[in-house]
Parts: structure tokens; sequence; C-alpha cells
């Protein structure tokens, strides 16, 4: 797909439910950096099942039960939320869903947009060490991308409190 904003954008990966801080700090550095915010939602209950006769995708969730309107719905709404907390920075902001692997999706958009940097926020609770070192999205596009990810912090720990691997 061709890049629908033209410039080199900060690529903001969203995940449900939307953590505003995180998007207010990405939509910052893309103030900062003269750059469009992309907001990229990906889906990892979908997945592409194949083509159609007349070239479009079939998709199918991994859920059987799942109904795609209420997917439709979601997704709208998401959309929604985003732009509400973008639009009083006055930065110009897209909004692009995806499905499958967050970090496969991430980095691909990441790369067929020449993103300027990745903006990600950590799992909201504690006690997810296996999955900070192993699992995260944030570590896992740490560790494959050529460009900058920044991770924002959504619950962060007091100088008091255990950090969330003790």
């Amino acid at each position: 797909m061709a890049n629908p904003i033209g410039r080199s954008p900060v690529l903001l990966g969203v995940r449900s439910p939307v953590v505003d801080s995180v998007v207010r700090v990405a939509a910052g550095f893309a103030r900062q950096l003269d750059a469009p915010l992309l907001c990229v939602i990906v889906d990892p209950s979908r997945f592409a099942a194949g083509r159609r006769s007349d070239g479009s995708i079939v998709v199918e969730s991994i859920d059987p039960d799942d109904d795609d309107a209420d997917q439709q719905m979601r997704a709208s709404d998401l959309e929604a939320r985003l732009r509400s907390i973008v639009s009083p920075t006055g930065v110009e902001v897209a909004v692009r869903a995806e499905m499958g692997d967050p970090v496969r999706e991430l980095s691909r958009v990441a790369d067929a947009e020449q993103a300027l940097m990745i903006v990600v926020g950590t799992h909201r609770g504690r006690g997810r060490a296996s999955e900070f070192f192993s699992g995260s999205i944030a570590a896992q596009l740490a560790h494959r991308q050529h460009r900058p990810v920044l991770v924002v912090p959504t619950d962060p720990v007091g100088s008091d409190e255990p950090l969330p691997w003790s």
C-alpha cells in the first residue's frame, strides 16, 4: 500500500484499550519531528485466509464465534478515539488496521512507510517478567528493527515499588 500521508511518519502501534498518554507522547514526537502520525491497529485474532477471484482478501477470525459487525464497530470506535486524542495537537494523523502478528505487521508497515520511529506502550499490570524478557512486542521490535523503538510506560512503577520482574 502506498504511503497515505506522503511523508515519513512516526508510527504508533495501537492496542485496545487506548492509553491516552501513549498517543499523546507519539503525537508530541511527531510534532517535534514535523512528521505525520500513523496509528496502526493490529488485530492478532484475525488472519488472511486467501484471496477471492476478484483479488480481495478473505479474512478469518481465530475465534469462530467472533462477529464481524462487532469487530468493525470496535475498529471505528478506536479510530474515532485516536483522532480525538491527536486532534488538539495539530498533527496530521492517519489510522490503519492490519491483522496478524503485531511485531511482523508493525515492522512491515514501518518499512513500507519509511517510518522515522515506532512508538509502543508497555503492558498494564505487573508480574509479567517472562513476557518482558521473551515475548513483549516492544522487546521484539527493539531487537528486529533498524529504526528507533520508543517504549512509553503505561503504568510506571513508583520508586518504592518492586519492579515487574521482581
